[in-house]
């Protein structure tokens, strides 16, 4: 059954991605083969600039686009009159989340593939300074392994790579979480989802501040002497640290929105 749900899960999204990625692709090669007919004449500048202005407004769409269906889909599917049907089916809460994610988070990588691809072929015609950087960009590389070793190099790549996980399933949750809030209002559920998702943003810039001037106070008092000491004897060391609070920090706060949407979903149901 999850299996079956996970596959409607995708079918919702490629009913509008199959249409509008192609789609993206083909304004980024007609993008392309304008610059082919370059010259100096008004009217090649105006197809120009309204071919690329073309591609960057599809390109804010499809980077907002995944996000949007996702939110819709959560909401409708688990809130609204549907989920009268999707609470009998014979999965639990937890597998429903799993399953509107997963789809989610793959469908927001393909088009963020498909949104790089675009632009690649977009530029195509003007990526030839790429023969002269190449060089440039290798020899960096080499110098980069000659100064830090080559484990450590591995290991802020896997760290890196984790980090981008974690933080692709933390942002979906955040929005499960806002809209979970948000249906326990008898009216104006949308609002009050938003209205979630405004105070936790200005929880987040609040506790940035205070943690920046309390920081930047222990700083003037010579708190860290001896932690400038350490990372300076130790850079890489350091850094893996400072991945690690990132990965464990954001790791914990995805699992508080899967807590509070999973809560409110078994507790505190209220559909329309």
């Amino acid at each position: 059954m999850v299996k079956k749900l996970i596959k409607h899960e995708f079918i919702y999204y490629l009913r509008t991605l199959a249409i509008f990625l192609p789609s993206l692709i083909v304004m980024a090669i007609f993008t392309a083969i304008v610059q082919l007919f370059k010259n100096d004449s008004v009217w090649f500048l105006i197809i120009q600039v309204g071919a690329y202005s073309l591609l960057g407004i599809a390109s804010i769409a499809c980077a907002l686009l995944t996000t949007i269906l996702g939110v819709v889909r959560f909401y409708k599917n688990m809130y609204s009159s549907e989920g009268y049907l999707t609470f009998t089916l014979p999965i639990s809460n937890s597998q429903h989340i799993f399953a509107k994610l997963l789809a989610y988070i793959t469908c927001e990588i393909a088009s963020l593939l498909v949104l790089i691809i675009a632009w690649i072929i977009a530029l195509s015609p003007h990526l030839s300074f790429l023969s002269d950087i190449l060089p440039v960009i290798m020899q960096g590389i080499k110098e980069l392994f000659n100064l830090i070793k080559t484990f450590d190099i591995i290991l802020f790549l896997i760290e890196g790579f984790i980090i981008l996980c974690v933080s692709a399933i933390s942002t979906p949750l955040l929005y499960y979480a806002c809209i979970s809030i948000g249906q326990l209002a008898k009216k104006n559920r949308i609002l009050l989802a938003i209205g979630a998702y405004y105070i936790y943003t200005l929880i987040v810039q609040a506790l940035s501040t205070i943690g920046s001037a309390f920081i930047t106070l222990l700083g003037t008092m010579g708190a860290f002497e001896n932690l400038g000491a350490f990372i300076s004897a130790h850079p890489s060391l350091s850094i893996h640290g400072v991945m690690w609070i990132l990965i464990i920090f954001t790791a914990a706060v995805s699992f508080v929105f899967y807590l509070i949407t999973l809560k409110i979903m078994t507790k505190k149901l209220n559909l329309e």
